[in-house]
């Protein structure tokens, strides 16, 4: 605790259901963190299986318990969990997912030496029901991509963050409305008056199983998602676009292609959203040259895809090279180039 008023310096933000399976091993993390001064606050959201009782053996005055009466979902728990929390940082935290000892320590001491940065996410590996590791996310570091970024994927993990607790008291909690992509939404909310940061460690396990939310609330997931994308990129280009535009440019991000008249609609919305963010972010020729090189490597997703007609590809070769030439002095460019127009379709 602070020696100075008696809390704690960070809140760990943790909702749960039924994680019986998972939810010692995720719990016993958090109390092995290098840095101690912290408070685990755990929303038990009407488990039905062993999860409390789980919860009710740990002998540790850092843990809140919480029980909510019925289901609320995670949207509502995470709200009544802020709530709850004394901290000046909240830092997030799945019941199935696991930490590194020296997470809190690293997020803490980088916050507390940036002033500037208000949300600090981690690089994390995505791990099977079993702990084996699956896959490792390479998230962009500086703000500024991170921004850009949130256009087209998911550039900072909410499981892995830790914000400072005056981002919620300023531009209010998570958006009770949604009960999935209620992390999309906050950071696209916020995204004009914050600043962002990944540090460049992996200091996060993401337990991928078939109970995850992510994939029981997938279609949902998408539908919440298209619908925040369409008010973010508004907001950003001061622009009215119609929500079938929107679908499209959705299409677009997400690798799904359709015909030319529509790919020029994406095309549109690209370019508006370029000099939207060199407008309003940077308008320096590094971070030009980083938006034309990011938007090419869009162009050349569909372009290298044998799903797609040669004729596709060439518009969408040609327009990658209109947004960056340079890519022709590209020796991953002329690979997988070779290996498109050399497979036989």
């Amino acid at each position: 605790m602070d020696l100075e008023n008696n809390k704690p310096r960070i809140s760990i933000l943790m909702p749960v259901f039924n994680e019986e399976k998972y939810i010692f091993e995720s719990v016993n993390g958090i109390l092995q963190q290098s840095y101690k001064k912290f408070e685990l606050i755990i929303i038990n959201d009407a488990s039905s299986d062993n999860t409390l009782s789980i919860l009710s053996d740990f002998n540790d005055k850092r843990i809140r318990i919480f029980s909510n009466l019925d289901h609320l979902g995670i949207t509502k728990s995470l709200n009544i969990g802020l709530e709850k929390c004394r901290g000046n940082f909240i830092a997030r935290m799945d019941a199935d997912d696991i930490c590194t000892t020296d997470r809190l320590a690293l997020q803490y001491n980088y916050l507390i030496e940036n002033p500037n940065i208000d949300v600090v996410g981690c690089n994390a590996v995505s791990i099977s029901e079993n702990g084996e590791l699956t896959e490792r996310a390479r998230l962009p570091s500086k703000d500024k991509k991170i921004k850009w970024q949130l256009l087209f994927s998911t550039p900072i993990l909410h499981p892995t963050v830790m914000i400072r607790s005056k981002v919620f008291i300023q531009f209010g909690v998570y958006n009770s409305v949604l009960s999935v992509a209620q992390d999309f939404d906050l950071w696209c909310r916020i995204s004009s008056h914050v600043h962002f940061h990944n540090l460049p460690q992996v200091l996060y396990k993401l337990r991928i199983h078939s109970n995850s939310g992510s994939n029981i609330h997938k279609e949902a997931q998408e539908q919440n998602r298209e619908k925040i994308l369409l008010n973010h990129i508004k907001k950003l280009t001061k622009k009215n676009y119609r929500q079938s535009d929107i679908k499209i440019f959705y299409s677009f991000r997400a690798k799904k292609y359709f015909h030319y008249n529509q790919f020029r609609v994406a095309v549109k919305i690209l370019k508006e959203l370029k000099e939207a963010f060199l407008k309003n972010i940077d308008n320096s020729q590094s971070y030009e040259n980083y938006l034309n090189r990011s938007i090419a490597w869009l162009f050349l997703q569909p372009a290298f895809s044998v799903k797609r007609s040669h004729i596709i590809s060439i518009i969408c070769i040609i327009r990658a090279l209109y947004f960056d030439f340079k890519l022709l002095y590209d020796r991953v460019f002329f690979k997988y180039l070779k290996q498109r127009f050399n497979h036989q379709v």
